[in-house]
């Protein structure tokens, strides 16, 4: 079967070709991309033209009351703030001090916006900081709002309204009155302080210009500064007024004319007192109290060494003519003197160097154990019995040294040697008064006592231990030029002895009050020497053991010891206690 193809003759509109289409689509491309090009050139040479040429306020600036400053220049912008309403106008603040008042015009203290301010404030935005912010800012100025915020640019005299203030202040200012004083003959009348106010001047300013310049104009209230007075001088008033008590005293720089010298009343106040009036407040009065001293000058005048306060005396028994002539001597020199309170008595002082020239004989005193002569021998029995006053007065025995050996004329232990320039014996008054020492010899006796004024009934009575006792042993030596049969002590013999005194201090009833160790004394023993003649019947001198070699012994320093003559039937043991006799009434 034939099939026949019928075949559709072909359109006469001819088709573009692929390249054609491609051409033409290039060329729209490239027409937008150019327009875009002077789009974002346009763009871009007005934002530099706005960062660099631009010579008005950027588009969008406003106040915060919404005045537009954007495009004008400043002087436009001036002139456009001048139409704005004065945020001041009509407007005050109310100040209250206390029971004052006070009205602050915004007119009578010039408060008013600063339109120059604000302008440039305002042309100023965008032109500050690096090209890149300010392009960006430049740049957000064509979609966004900005403001200019004038809260500093108000202007308000500060001289107009602190001289309102300081008007004020003389109204409302009371200055703070101070104490008064005044001295009457035992008291101080006080006249009460008053607390004052102040206004602060510059800090009231300072506050009213803030509230100004925040546009507050609600009422404003004001504490005035409270003035304290200068606190009393309560150290000051007592230290001029203060007075220490003294007694009355006995002056002896002219030895020859003591006198006595008045006491001063102590005067002052009660400085607690006086602290607790002041915070009751109010007028109060100060009483002065005077204190009378201890001692007056009645008193002393009435009581000046009219007591015997002790004595001592000891024999001179057996003595040489030269030591009695050197106690007697030192006896005078001694007398008389004064012994103010606290003061510290020297025999060495008291007596002075003994010397030829001042009437001292050589008397007997010991050298090595050996009896010599020596210039002022015999006064340590003057300083012995000065010692032993001393302890009866119940003083403080300042120095004191026993003899190397024993003596006869004070009771055992209760001796004092002294050597000029070496070895002195001190005591002190330690009683309230003055005393005086009373020494002097007669009938063959030594006797130094100390007057005063007697403040208690005190006794004092020495006791002691032996704590050891040696007994002296005897040296026989023959000299064949004597006598058969004869002897002679050539040197007394002394026992040793170490002994412990004691201070027994007693009421005037008995009752013992105190017992204190006063002073160990050692006393060293010596052998008596005795010579004696040839004896009638021989003798056989004994053989001596070879093996019995004597240890040498030690020799001793050349010291002299003013001790004299001892009394070679002293008894440590024994130890007599002489009873202190009363002293003449006239020496």
């Amino acid at each position: 079967m034939d099939r026949s193809v019928t075949l559709k003759p072909p359109d006469q509109k001819k088709s573009p070709s692929r390249a054609d289409r491609s051409g033409s689509g290039r060329t729209g491309r490239t027409i937008l991309l150019c327009t875009a090009a002077i789009v974002v050139l346009l763009l871009v040479s007005a934002l530099l033209y706005g960062v660099v040429g631009y010579q008005k306020i950027y588009p969008n600036v406003f106040t915060e009351e919404g005045t537009a400053l954007g495009g004008l220049t400043q002087p436009e912008a001036v002139k456009a703030l001048g139409g704005e309403v004065d945020v001041f106008e009509g407007q005050s603040i109310a100040l209250s001090v206390g029971e004052h008042q006070a009205v602050f015009t915004a007119q009578e203290v010039g408060a008013t916006l600063l339109e120059d301010a604000t302008a440039a404030k305002a042309y100023e935005q965008g032109r500050t900081g690096s090209f890149f912010s300010r392009l960006a800012f430049v740049a957000t100025c064509l979609f966004t709002r900005h403001t200019v915020n004038p809260e500093e640019e108000f202007y308000i005299d500060q001289n107009a309204v602190y001289d309102k203030v300081k008007e004020l202040a003389g109204q409302v200012d009371v200055p703070a009155i101070p104490y008064t004083w005044e001295m009457a003959q035992d008291r101080i009348e006080v006249k009460a302080a008053q607390i004052g106010r102040q206004i602060d001047q510059s800090a009231l300013t300072s506050l009213i210009v803030a509230q100004f310049a925040a546009c507050d104009f609600s009422p404003l209230s004001y504490e005035p500064i409270a003035v304290t007075p200068e606190a009393f001088p309560t150290d000051q008033i007592y230290d001029e007024i203060f007075v220490e008590p003294k007694p009355a005293y006995l002056d002896v720089s002219d030895k020859q004319n003591p006198q006595i010298m008045p006491h001063v009343v102590g005067v002052s106040f009660d400085k607690g007192l006086v602290e607790q009036r002041l915070g009751e407040g109010g007028d109060f009065i100060i009483r002065l109290v005077y204190t009378q001293p201890d001692i007056t000058q009645q008193k002393l005048e009435a009581s000046l060494f009219k007591d015997v306060l002790s004595t001592f005396t000891t024999s001179l028994s057996g003595s040489s003519s030269a030591r009695v002539n050197n106690i007697t001597l030192a006896a005078q020199f001694m007398n008389g003197t004064i012994l103010l309170p606290g003061e510290t008595f020297s025999y060495n002082e008291s007596v002075g160097e003994r010397t030829e020239a001042r009437g001292f004989k050589g008397a007997g005193a010991y050298l090595n154990g050996r009896l010599v002569d020596e210039i002022g021998g015999g006064i340590c029995q003057l300083s012995s019995t000065t010692y032993n006053t001393a302890l009866l007065a119940n003083l403080e025995i300042v120095k004191r040294q026993s003899h190397s050996m024993l003596v006869g004329y004070v009771p055992l232990g209760q001796d004092a040697t002294v050597n000029w320039g070496t070895i002195d014996f001190q005591f002190k008054n330690v009683k309230n008064y003055p005393m005086q020492v009373v020494s002097f010899v007669k009938d063959g006796k030594v006797t130094v006592t100390l007057m005063g004024s007697k403040e208690d009934d005190h006794v004092v009575v020495m006791e002691r231990d032996v704590l050891s006792s040696t007994p002296h042993g005897v040296k026989t030596t023959v000299n064949d030029a004597m006598a058969p049969g004869s002897s002679k002590v050539v040197e007394k013999g002394h026992n040793g002895a170490s002994v412990q005194t004691y201070r027994v201090v007693k009421d005037g009833a008995g009752n013992q009050l105190s017992r204190k160790a006063e002073a160990k004394s050692v006393y060293r023993m010596s052998d008596e020497l005795v010579v004696v003649g040839p004896s009638t019947t021989p003798t056989v001198a004994p053989t001596p053991d070879p093996t019995d070699t004597p240890e040498p012994s030690s020799p001793s320093p050349s010291v002299p010891d003013p001790t004299t003559e001892p009394d070679p039937t002293w008894d440590p043991a024994a130890s007599p206690s002489p009873t202190p006799p009363t002293p003449p009434a006239e020496p």
